[in-house]
């Protein structure tokens, strides 16, 4: 994995918008001019996302990178360029103690959210890098540039990107057992907290460790998108938690969901 350089900060300069009006009998637009194509996964973004691709590998960067490039409302950040990241997408064979360095690297030094993608993926080397501060994983076989767009725009709303099915199979290696490496509760502790949630929380949990986003909660448990928004708040603060991957990390080692 290469060295992680510091994120510099730098203003980007943007044109201003003509103040004068049009004249008399001229269209304000070109006429015949259409809307822009935008791809699905980033309709309604104001401006392209900045997206910045790290790998020890150079063909594994290159690789991934020409995946985005020329992705409507993504923008890709090339090695030495200035320009602050809100998604990075780190890319390896295996996810490891090195992986863990770069995702905590990161995220000390940017607020970028951090995507892993990954050849090979255990549920152990998920629960770990979740804690590093990761938003989210996919498997490198699946990398191609629909679900890259798709995982990076969720990823860039702070929303958790874990194969489905992942809170089980997570659950069932950890055995609800706390011990894996710096979360801020104990196993007593969260299960005093696993006392006072309600069944809506519990399936809240259960759905965000699944890989949903608020709209498919929403729509499975027929509530409407602010409630689950203040739901999963809630749940950041009894469980004390940074993010939504954070809190399914926290909720799958400590026996929660």
């Amino acid at each position: 994995m290469s060295e992680v350089q510091p994120v510099v900060m730098a203003p980007v300069g943007r044109a201003e918008a003509s103040s004068r009006r049009p004249k008399a009998g001229r269209p304000a637009s070109h006429p015949g001019a259409g809307p822009r194509a935008v791809h699905p996964a980033i309709a309604g973004t104001a401006a392209p996302t900045r997206v910045y691709v790290f790998a020890k590998d150079a063909i594994l960067r290159a690789g991934v990178a020409s995946q985005l490039v020329g992705v409507p409302g993504i923008e890709v950040i090339q090695p030495g360029d200035s320009l602050t990241p809100e998604v990075a997408v780190v890319v390896t064979d295996v996810v490891d103690e090195e992986v863990f360095r770069v995702v905590r690297a990161i995220r000390r030094g940017s607020r970028a959210q951090v995507v892993v993608v990954a050849g090979v993926v255990d549920t152990s080397s998920i629960l770990t890098a979740l804690e590093a501060g990761a938003t989210g994983f996919l498997r490198r076989s699946r990398a191609n540039r629909e679900h890259l767009s798709l995982v990076i725009d969720k990823a860039r709303r702070g929303e958790a990107v874990l194969p489905p099915g992942i809170g089980e199979r997570l659950h069932d290696q950890n055995g609800g057992d706390d011990q894996g490496g710096g979360l801020s509760q104990s196993l007593a502790a969260s299960q005093a907290v696993a006392r006072r949630l309600s069944t809506r929380d519990l399936e809240v949990l259960r759905l965000l460790a699944d890989g949903c986003d608020t709209t498919e909660i929403a729509e499975r448990l027929a509530y409407s998108e602010p409630t689950i928004k203040n739901v999963i708040q809630r749940l950041f603060e009894r469980l004390q938690v940074r993010n939504r991957p954070h809190a399914v990390a926290v909720a799958v080692r400590t026996g929660i969901i």
